[in-house]
């Protein structure tokens, strides 16, 4: 097969980088224009939105010629891009343009080309006797950490689809990659007790509570490396975790009453990312008994963003 696309094929891609779906914005002119398209094809879309609305996964199946719906393989991909906003584009980011035999724009290669690949095969998918089903997941919010992919993949599950296997878009630098390690986004709030700082008796500190969370988390980073499980398919062949970001406090001669430290963890297979997020739950717990005892009113939120 010919490396260079068909004019279908870029015809294709261009359509769906004029669609301008940064994170921030809706994705729903682009879903509802492959939703149409399938539609005319007489394949039914399911769109999976967002609370608010704005934002959509596309979930759809092509039986195979018997008309089984369940096994098959999953062609993924997701329908936004990150921002241009203060960035020195050489041409108008969403409107391709081929230079040197490449094609620039915001999103070429994540990953509307992929997408534009699949939306021209739609036909012959059709059109073809195929000997198991491909189901179409499209989803939102891939770049702000994969938020739309979980209830995509919960309406697969709730379908009883049972794929055997997916093929997903993104580039990897052109070479076929088998695995990814378990991203984990974690998000921890210190609610303490405000006071001046010459009365600490009255307060409790919530960006020391946020800082032992923070040595709990270095900590749990060293033993994986020391002394946790390991693959070596990865650069990093073990499970990591580190703390990215800690915003709290108010004054200097203040007590802060409120901290909130974000921190993710990837891990490899050999290790329960649902074990882990409760191991780290339990720490922010036990510092929140700790909290509490300076004052009942204390408290720690923990939530899993992704």
């Amino acid at each position: 097969m010919s490396p260079t696309p068909s004019d279908a094929t870029l015809e294709e891609i261009t359509k769906l980088i004029n669609f301008e779906t940064v994170s921030r914005d809706s994705n729903l002119p682009l879903i509802n224009y492959v939703s149409e398209r399938l539609n005319a094809l007489g394949i039914e879309s399911k769109l999976i939105h967002d609370a608010t609305g704005q934002k959509a996964n596309l979930l759809a199946t092509i039986p195979a010629g018997d008309g089984t719906r369940t096994g098959g393989i999953v062609l993924s991909g997701h329908t936004d891009v990150v921002p241009v906003d203060g960035q020195d584009w050489s041409s108008d980011p969403f409107t391709p343009q081929i230079r040197d035999g490449k094609l620039y724009a915001r999103g070429a290669c994540d990953m509307k080309a992929f997408i534009g690949v699949v939306m021209t095969r739609l036909d012959s998918m059709v059109g073809t006797k195929l000997s198991e089903p491909i189901h179409l997941a499209f989803s939102y919010d891939e770049e702000v950490g994969c938020i739309g992919a979980v209830d995509l993949v919960a309406a697969i599950t709730a379908d009883g689809l049972t794929p055997r296997g997916a093929i997903v878009g993104e580039p990897t630098s052109m070479r076929v990659v088998r695995g990814h390690k378990s991203v984990n986004v974690i998000r921890v709030d210190f609610h303490g007790i405000a006071a001046h700082s010459s009365l600490t008796t009255q307060g409790v500190n919530a960006i020391s509570a946020a800082a032992d969370f923070a040595a709990f988390v270095d900590a749990k980073a060293k033993e994986f490396a020391s002394a946790g499980a390991s693959d070596e398919a990865f650069i990093v062949p073990y499970t990591t975790t580190t703390v990215n970001q800690i915003q709290g406090g108010i004054a200097v001669n203040t007590i802060p009453a409120l901290c909130t430290l974000h921190f993710e963890f990837r891990s490899i297979g050999a290790d329960d990312p649902v074990a882990l997020i409760e191991n780290f739950r339990a720490e922010a717990l036990r510092i929140e008994a700790i909290m509490k005892a300076q004052n009942p009113e204390a408290r720690v939120e923990f939530a899993v963003l992704a």
